[in-house]
């Protein structure tokens, strides 16, 4: 069984390019007004096709993933998303992640759909069934955690990359005490630009492909034209 969505890119341009993939947002319910945030998920740079016969090739795994990061302050009271060497002192991040099925809204079906964070030290429990979340979607209880910590802790739906290291794909600065409703969707773009892999950057899905793997598709080929434009290749 195939346990990734796969995206092949193919740079059809006359120059070298770079590209990077993001996930569609996730829906967050349980905050009145949520600010989500997303991180890039792959990159890598391509010479042209035609002279190359380069692709970039991007595996996702298809399974669900809660997970939550927290930053530890540093001297002076800077903190820091990644290990950082800050006037002697080591800012450091630390993470979790716990996978989870998505509840499918079947009253016969009971999904190991939800979690609770833990804040200090940052920890996530193992998934258990919570009744009532609806379909597509899970629980993710933020308990409640002193004011100061808001600034240093983000939770969503998550990613491994190749190294094991937990990538938030679309997340939020919770505040304490809230019980979020996570439904992320296996859609994802790919833009042309400069990114770093875990690191936030714009959601703006013009100008970019779209692959949508919701229809059970499992590959899919972009072609990036030297209009800046990108086509579907052939399905692979």
């Amino acid at each position: 069984m195939n346990t990734s969505f796969t995206i092949v890119i193919e740079n059809r341009s006359a120059a070298d390019a770079a590209f990077f993939v993001f996930q569609e947002q996730a829906g967050f319910a349980g905050l009145a007004e949520p600010k989500i945030f997303s991180n890039c998920l792959a990159t890598g740079r391509l010479a042209p096709q035609d002279r190359s016969g380069a692709q970039l090739v991007v595996a996702l795994d298809r399974s669900v993933r809660a997970g939550a990061t927290r930053r530890n302050q540093a001297i002076g009271g800077k903190r820091s998303a990644a290990p950082t060497r800050f006037g002697g002192a080591i800012v450091s991040r630390a993470s979790a992640s716990q996978p989870v099925v998505l509840a499918t809204g079947s009253q016969a079906d009971e999904p190991a759909n939800a979690v609770t964070l833990a804040v200090d030290p940052l920890g996530l429990s193992a998934a258990v069934h919570r009744p009532g979340l609806g379909g597509d979607a899970f629980g993710l209880q933020v308990p409640p955690f002193a004011v100061e910590h808001r600034d240093d802790l983000c939770c969503g739906n998550a990613f491994l990359d190749e190294n094991g290291l937990v990538i938030l794909s679309s997340f939020v600065a919770p505040p304490p005490n809230v019980d979020l409703r996570i439904s992320p969707v296996p859609v994802f773009y790919v833009r042309s630009g400069s990114a770093e892999v875990g690191r936030p950057v714009r959601y703006d899905t013009t100008h970019a492909a779209r692959c949508d793997f919701t229809s059970g598709r499992m590959v899919f080929a972009v072609r990036y034209n030297a209009d800046g434009t990108f086509e579907p290749g052939d399905r692979l």
